[in-house]
């Protein structure tokens, strides 16, 4: 059994830590599951929070931290994800090996969806591929679709139709950019901050709800966490 009132890590921890290295971002239903099965601690859903902090202390003086948040695709799904809480540039936070080309663009499409963070926080495709006519360094449409893909694999963004929208992973990664961000509203629900939502008036004064808190209070409806 786990003793998980001591702020040393343990085994389980550090192999948790390392899948987190890994992966980057996880549905926290299949951390949960892993954590039960892969590392043998049971009833882990009641300490959870206890097992990351733990984590959390020990990566306090790396600048990093396990956080977790929802997606606004309406499902309010939870997701943990490992966080660099030092890196100021945008495109530091991207995983992997990619040009500066994919950098630049990168740092423009973050813009561009802080643009549009007050209103419904969707950009179309059309809109992003744009974003190379704004680019000191070159990189081809082709490049621009295969790399639009890779962030959305990644969590970073998430695609309806022809729209896009910030995905889990920039709402995690990002956080503390979008806090200084004026444009960037708070949800009057549950009162984290919100990219995609819909507005609602209430004495003249228009409020903005994530989707799955519109649903719940505004439509009467479960909040479902499929995909």
């Amino acid at each position: 059994v786990v003793n998980l009132s001591k702020m040393a890590m343990l085994n389980q921890h550090r192999l948790f830590l390392q899948m987190m290295m890994a992966e980057g971002i996880l549905r926290k239903e299949d951390a949960l599951i892993t954590v039960n099965s892969k590392l043998n601690i049971s009833d882990i859903g009641q300490n959870f929070q206890q097992f990351l902090s733990i984590i959390n202390t020990n990566l306090d003086p790396f600048h990093m931290k396990i956080q977790e948040g929802k997606a606004e695709n309406g499902s309010g799904r939870s997701y943990i994800a490992l966080v660099n809480l030092k890196a100021d540039d945008p495109s530091a936070k991207l995983s992997g090996r990619f040009s500066e080309a994919e950098k630049e663009f990168f740092v423009l499409m973050i813009d561009k969806f802080l643009e549009e963070a007050e209103d419904l926080g969707e950009v179309s495709s059309i809109e992003l591929l744009n974003l190379t006519q704004r680019m000191q360094k070159n990189l081809p449409m082709k490049k621009v679709e295969s790399f639009l893909q890779l962030l959305e694999e990644q969590l970073w963004l998430t695609q309806e139709g022809s729209c896009y929208f910030a995905g889990p992973r920039f709402l995690l990664e990002l956080r503390p950019l979008l806090q200084r961000d004026d444009r960037v509203n708070k949800c009057q629900a549950c009162g984290e901050l919100v990219m995609r939502g819909e507005r609602h008036e209430r004495d003249g004064i228009s409020y903005k709800y994530h989707l799955h808190c519109a649903k719940r209070i505004f439509h009467g409806a479960r909040v479902s966490h499929d995909d």
